[in-house]
């Protein structure tokens, strides 16, 4: 093997090495939004990236390659939930539910009794996100949370732009309700 096959091999590795790197824990979000398990989330991402190398010669447009590997984990998370049909209880963490707080609330220095209040909120607002039915979740977490494009999330979850924007319509309004509900009872003494 000449000195320049090598160069170029090395030279694959530490690009899809830092490509991995880059992409990683978006990867990760979008599968534990489809699968609601960490375990079944890290099998998924470890999965798209022996798939991505092993198909790299596939990708026709490199500036796609976020979305291509949102797409091959969003078809892995699939298959895996159409193989076991299983549902985990795992609820989302702090640093998933953190960007959908801003629906409720400014950050502001808080009270004692500020912080107790900013908890309870959070925790209805992962309740209510909890309660959606899974394509809405999924399309609300991805945009909100992930905030990938309308495109992005419909390539990721292999459905038309229309579908994405029906069901993202759909959970904003379920959510609305259900926060306004929140604040209403907050209002009633």
């Amino acid at each position: 093997m000449s000195s320049t096959v090598l160069q170029a091999k090395v030279d694959a590795r530490e690009t899809f090495r830092e490509l991995v790197e880059n992409t990683h824990s978006r990867v990760y979000r979008v599968a534990f939004t489809l699968l609601e398990s960490q375990h079944e989330a890290e099998e998924v991402v470890q999965e798209t990236f022996v798939r991505a190398w092993e198909r790299l010669d596939e990708l026709r447009d490199p500036s796609a390659t976020t979305s291509w590997l949102l797409k091959i984990a969003g078809n892995l998370a699939r298959d895996k939930r159409r193989l076991w049909r299983r549902r985990s209880n795992e609820p989302f963490d702090e640093a998933t539910i953190e960007p959908l707080r801003g629906l409720l609330w400014e950050g502001t220095l808080e009270s004692p009794d500020q912080v107790v209040l900013r908890k309870q909120r959070a925790e209805a607002l992962r309740r209510a996100v909890d309660g959606l039915r899974e394509p809405q979740r999924v399309v609300i977490v991805l945009r909100e949370i992930e905030e990938m494009t309308y495109e992005e999330i419909a390539s990721a979850l292999d459905i038309p732009v229309g579908t994405v924007e029906s069901r993202l319509h759909r959970a904003r309004q379920k959510l609305a309700k259900k926060l306004r509900r929140l604040v209403e009872k907050e209002k009633s003494p």
